[in-house]
């Protein structure tokens, strides 16, 4: 699914159905940047979505991937609502699953967006990091646990951060918690950009791509019987 937004200054087009940008082969999916003009870009790549075919409303994601390799790289791992029922980004919620930028390459990075937190607002949105063993050459499980309190990251079922917006005793209003409508899923390889370009982008680097092993959605009729990871 092609989906032709161009954000955060990335330096990429992402191709409507190119297999030489998203392709399946050996089991894997590989979503692949090049180094090559197309509509006044100097690179082109994949953006696949899930919108209008899979979105979801809590449960349990997991994405067996690996990364993409060099300076100038920004893969990520994401979602987005299906609609901006609380207007438009970022009152309406983002979930960062996984984001890495190839200039910092063992660090991987999972990020909250709403009204009140995100990096238009003097960079407060919610996030974790960690410091990971080649990322780019070996297979990592990212995970998210989505709940109607709370919102937890894992690696490989280890916790890597928990939001809760704040005392559930009050029930938290849309600027700290609009997570509670339907998200749909996007997975991306970006080139440059305000955070990947941020030291520029190695050319010798092409063509780089991210290795999807597999996607996993987990939910139940009811929410309380999704069993948590820890």
């Amino acid at each position: 699914y092609y989906d032709s937004i161009f954000v955060n200054n990335e330096e990429q087009i992402y191709t409507n159905s190119d297999l030489d940008n998203a392709s399946v082969s050996d089991g894997t999916l590989k979503i692949t940047a090049l180094k090559e003009s197309m509509g006044g870009y100097d690179y082109t790549s994949a953006r696949l979505t899930s919108k209008y075919r899979g979105d979801w409303l809590y449960g349990r994601f997991e994405i067996r991937a690996k990364l993409p390799v060099g300076r100038g790289t920004w893969p990520a791992i994401w979602m987005i609502p299906m609609y901006n029922a609380y207007g438009g980004w970022p009152d309406s919620g983002e979930i960062d699953i996984m984001e890495q930028v190839g200039y910092n390459p063992n660090y991987v990075h999972s990020t909250l967006h709403t009204e009140i937190y995100n990096d238009a607002n003097f960079n407060s949105q919610k996030g974790f990091s960690k410091i990971l063993t080649d990322p780019m050459n070996d297979f990592h499980v990212y995970e998210l646990e989505w709940l109607p309190e709370a919102i937890k990251v894992y690696i490989y079922g280890s916790l890597l951060g928990t939001y809760i917006p704040r005392d559930y005793s009050v029930c938290p209003t849309s600027e700290h918690w609009p997570f509670d409508k339907q998200f749909f899923m996007i997975l991306n390889v970006a080139i440059g950009g305000s955070w990947g370009g941020i030291n520029g982008v190695d050319n010798t680097i092409f063509p780089v791509e991210m290795e999807v092993d597999y996607v996993r959605v987990f939910q139940s009729e009811t929410i309380t019987d999704i069993k948590p990871i820890e």
